[in-house]
């Protein structure tokens, strides 16, 4: 199969007719740019990079306005949640985290990292209610 195919049921059409099947396809160029821009390698979220590396394009100022243009296409940006969805997901971020915990260069990534993990495990909930309720006390006060 060249490109990515969807298939949507189309709306706003008789009974006989709602069943009809639209499939959208990209173009090899249009699947590649895709590709690159929810790869886990430089091209990650860069639309200017990928379109550069997808459509062979060597200025920077026309590849700008042409990625912007492709990040607004609906087939585009679909495409690109489905590749999303397979690169990023809980064992990668799981990995990730543990990398920025482990690493020594960056400590305040490093202490962002130890909290955030501590909120997915469930450390820190007992605080966070202690303050909710003390809100709520001195909202009920003020009234």
């Amino acid at each position: 199969m060249v490109g990515w195919e969807k298939e949507t049921m189309t709306e706003n059409l008789p009974a006989k007719k709602e069943k009809i099947i639209k499939k959208r396809r990209l173009n090899p160029k249009q699947e590649l740019f895709c590709q690159l821009y929810a790869s886990d390698e430089e091209f990650f979220g860069n639309g200017v990079k990928s379109y550069k590396k997808a459509y062979k394009m060597d200025d920077y100022k026309s590849a700008m306005v042409l990625a912007s243009n492709l990040l607004r296409n609906i087939k585009i940006l679909d495409r690109i949640n489905v590749l999303m969805d397979i690169v990023i997901n809980n064992v990668v971020v799981d990995k990730e985290l543990a990398f920025v915990i482990k690493q020594k260069e960056n400590l305040p990534a490093k202490v962002s990292a130890i909290k955030e993990y501590n909120v997915l495990k469930g450390r820190i909930i007992q605080k966070i209610e202690k303050e909710e309720r003390i809100l709520i006390i001195n909202l009920h006060k003020d009234a």
